[in-house]
This record gives structure tokens, sequence and C-alpha cells, in this order.
């Protein structure tokens, strides 16, 4: 199986994901915007296809290096806690640039990531805040429902691609896989 070409739909969907909820985002007022990456401190959950992709952009962008021992140090964790508790630990995405507030796989995001904003005041994003301010998330479900179904329809018979991890495992997972040539679809399960 090559990898490339078993996500290449998926990459194309997340692609047009993003475009979609860019243009989402430019015809409403959200607090989101460059700089300000409180939602990276969330738990996410990929599928093994996107790990691949965001893995191969951070190859090509000679970012691996500077990732993968954020992701060795939080990974212990990551398998068994909480979302809420992750959140509240305040334990960054690996793919965060924590000194520019930035993802270094931005072009190439998550789904999850790239259909979520918010409308409330940008303070409400902490897990600590105790003001009188509400957190308003502003999901783009539908876009984000339509991008999940096309996923899992251009992964047909390769469904373990589709399968869900935290960030941590799934792009650890996808470096496993896609150092490895030659192996069969039964070697990758």
């Amino acid at each position: 199986i090559q990898l490339s070409k078993a996500t290449g739909r998926v990459k194309l969907t997340v692609l047009n994901t993003i475009a979609k909820s860019n243009q989402v985002q430019l015809s409403n007022k959200f607090s989101c915007q460059s700089g300000c990456s409180s939602c990276c401190y969330r738990m996410a959950r990929i599928t093994v296809a996107e790990a691949t992709i965001i893995y191969s952009n951070l190859i090509e962008t000679k970012q691996w290096g500077v990732v993968r021992p954020e992701i060795t140090r939080h990974l212990p964790i990551s398998k068994n806690i909480d979302p809420i508790a992750w959140f509240k630990m305040r334990i960054p995405c690996p793919v965060l640039d924590q000194e520019k507030k930035t993802c270094r796989a931005y072009k190439v995001r998550p789904i999850f990531c790239s259909t979520h904003f918010v409308s409330s005041d940008s303070v409400t994003c902490d897990p600590w805040y105790t003001g009188g301010k509400a957190y308003i998330p502003e999901y783009q479900q539908e876009i984000y429902d339509k991008a999940v179904k096309r996923m899992k329809e251009s992964l047909g018979p390769l469904g373990i691609l589709g399968i869900e991890l935290p960030i941590q495992s799934a792009l650890l997972f996808s470096e496993r896989i896609s150092v490895k040539t030659g192996l069969t679809f039964e070697q990758i399960i």
C-alpha cells in the first residue's frame, strides 16, 4: 500500500474543508485570529489518515524533529486522560509552535481544528477563566460532518486509516507506517 495514494483523496477533503471553513470565518465575527492558540490546548483526536498527511507536511517543512520530542513527552498521559483534564492542564498540541502561537501544519490541520471557532471574547477560551462572560463555541458542524463522511467514503476498505486516536499516538503511528516501505495492508494492521 502506498500511503500517499491511499490518503490523497483525504488530503483533498482536508484542504477543501479548510477552504470552506476559512470562507465561513471571513463572513462571520469570530474572536479567532492568528496568534490565539487557546484551542490548541484541547485534546485533539484525529484519524490516522489525517495524521499521515500532517506527518508528511512536517517532514517536508523539516518540523518533525521539533514536534516528535513534544509528542513523546506527553504520550504516556495522552492515552488515558479525560479531555477536560487535559485542557485544564494546559498541555499544548505537539504541532503548536508555542513561541509563535501558530500551528506548524496549519495548511493541512485536522478537520476538527479547521471547523472550530469562538464568537465570545477570547478570554473565555481559558479553561480557568472565572469571569462573567460566556464561552460561545461556533462549531461548523455541517462542514465537519460532510468532511468526515467524504473521508470515510474515500478510505473505503482502508478503514485502519480512519481510526481516530489522540494526535500524539496518531502521528507516531503515521511515522512508523510511513518509514516502513513496502508494507502490505496486513502488515500495517
